[in-house]
């Protein structure tokens, strides 16, 4: 980061002018005294009488990196650079608010400076001199991208917005809802998010192009922390990459979403900035129903199984505030809220997505819905579960609601599910795991799918052939003390902070919907009476 050093100053009796031709900015080693452009580099050296050989090392290199940048015909500014030693005051003297006169500069040390506003720049740890030419290089190219800086916006290759000082007000002045990701080019996390910010730009572009997303002013843009340090400490960054919401006062906040695909960043950035639709026609159902179809298509594209999730609010009603409240806490990530005028578009927007309301709840003012990925619809009024009268209890339905009710087992980095199950609000883990090649198998999984269902919101549900060797610690733990270890096909259920011991169904015979039930009844009292429960 930056900060401030005594730069003591005594020139180097060398006096070096690399010829350039006129075409060319130029780029030499001078005196101090002879500096005429306002880009100027001071490079420390140690004086002769104290490490004549490191300063003739530092002054070859140096030399050598002149030569390269100046032969480079992309150049455009004219930079030049002194070699200064640490045995006089003269820097500190002239240029006392980027010094501490009790902090000598380390040699080989860098300081950028343009004159003509007071911008600087400087590594954020001391050279070591086997890294002079890297640092040096990418200094001076950081130094020269932020000379050129403008307020116009430009794109990289990707179309993705570069960001800066200079211009992210004009950008907050166009774009009301800005998701800017602070990045660092050299950190290999910053490098993998680079191409997932592109495809999330890519599909934000076409939908604006489709008229998806009129009026709400979305936009992507990247902030390089190399160049752009205050930015960094004005906005709190402390890892790399960083998501964040850009707000029009300047200010900024932490983005709480997933970021595994471009699905998951746009579709958090898109519910986050659309709010509580308002459903009143036919027209503004068109809207909602094309918006949110747009982004499950991303999802498809991804690969994985997560999907959107619809959470409908019919207007009217003596509990309608006290759900809308819920619903806004939970806007953002990969929920769409709306309320929908009457009992009429809301059937007509239930419909658009293949689901219907539970046969016994009417389409009754106040009613709240929730569209499942397995295109069925949830009620607070009544649930198959247990009613949602809480906050907490409306974000659980949300996150069970974006996967399929029971999902295969795949703990990998690229899938993500490792991560979904151990920040999310379920923390009851489900597991059919038997032979995927006998007969039996589907009705197997079956069974659970229809638990599955009617608990919704009870556990996450899963699957995997009982080859699965990344199961070994869940079945040794769940059939410790068991002769010969697991037996197949079998059912387990854990909790992901042990509040109680496993509970396991083994057998085809035994894997039925009504026992599969049992086991939530049976982990109830093992939590209760802190004793684990056998095999049943």
């Amino acid at each position: 980061m930056f900060s401030f050093y005594h730069i003591s100053l005594f020139l180097s009796v060398l006096v070096v002018s690399i010829s350039t031709a006129s075409s060319l900015p130029n780029w030499s080693l001078v005196l101090e005294e002879d500096f005429t452009s306002p880009y100027r580099v001071y490079v420390s050296v140690p004086t002769e009488e104290t490490d004549s050989h490191r300063r003739g090392r530092i002054e070859e290199l140096l030399k050598k990196h002149i030569a390269k940048r100046e032969t480079n015909p992309d150049e455009e500014l004219s930079v030049q650079y002194a070699m200064v030693d640490t045995s006089s005051d003269y820097f500190t003297k002239n240029f006392q608010a980027h010094t501490r006169a009790d902090d000598p500069l380390p040699y080989p040390g860098l300081r950028l400076f343009n004159m003509e506003n007071g911008e600087y720049m400087q590594p954020d740890w001391q050279i070591l001199l086997a890294d002079f030419n890297t640092e040096i290089e990418r200094l001076v190219v950081n130094f020269e991208t932020v000379a050129s800086q403008t307020a116009d916006i430009r794109e990289d290759d990707d179309g993705v917005s570069v960001l800066h000082s200079k211009n992210m007000d004009v950008a907050l002045l166009t774009t009301k809802h800005l998701l800017a990701n602070f990045y660092a080019p050299w950190c290999q996390y910053s490098q993998a998010m680079a191409p997932i910010i592109a495809k999330a730009n890519e599909n934000l572009k076409e939908m604006q192009k489709q008229n998806l997303l009129a009026g709400l002013g979305i936009g992507i843009g990247k902030v390089d922390i190399d160049v752009e340090r205050g930015l960094l400490q004005r906005h709190d960054i402390k890892q790399y990459p960083t998501l964040k919401f850009m707000d029009d006062d300047g200010s900024s906040r932490a983005y709480d979403g997933a970021d595994t695909n471009a699905a998951q960043i746009l579709s958090h950035l898109i519910t986050t900035a659309t709010g509580v639709a308002d459903i009143k026609d036919e027209e503004s159902t068109s809207a909602f129903v094309d918006r949110v179809k747009a982004i499950d298509a991303q999802f498809v594209a991804e690969g994985g199984q997560e999907r959107s999730v619809v959470v409908l609010l019919v207007l009217g009603g003596e509990t309608f505030d006290a759900k809308l409240d819920m619903a806004k806490k939970h806007m953002g990530r990969n929920a769409f809220v709306a309320v929908v005028q009457d009992q009429a578009l809301a059937g007509n927007v239930l419909s658009e997505f293949g689901a219907k309301p539970t046969t016994d709840v009417a389409l009754a003012p106040g009613a709240l819905f929730i569209v499942t990925h397995s295109g069925t619809s949830v009620t607070a009024e009544s649930p198959p579960y247990h009613a949602i009268t809480t906050s907490d209890e409306l974000y659980t339905w949300i996150f069970s609601a974006s996967y399929p009710a029971v999902d295969r087992f795949d703990p990998t980095r690229s899938s993500g599910q490792g991560y979904r199950i151990r920040s999310g609000p379920i923390k009851d883990v489900m597991i059919l795991v038997a032979d995927e090649s006998s007969k039996d198998f589907e009705s197997l999984k079956g069974s659970l799918a229809s638990v599955a269902e009617s608990k919704r919101a009870g556990a996450v549900y899963l699957f995997a052939d009982k080859s699965e060797e990344r199961l070994e610690g869940i079945l040794s733990n769940a059939f410790e003390g068991s002769p010969g270890g697991p037996t197949y096909p079998c059912i387990v259920l854990f909790n992901l902070d042990q509040e109680y011991s496993a509970q396991t169904i083994v057998g085809a015979d035994n894997i039925t919907a009504e026992k599969i039930e049992g086991l939530f009844n049976d982990a109830k009292i093992a939590k209760q009476n802190d004793k684990g429960w056998g095999e049943l």
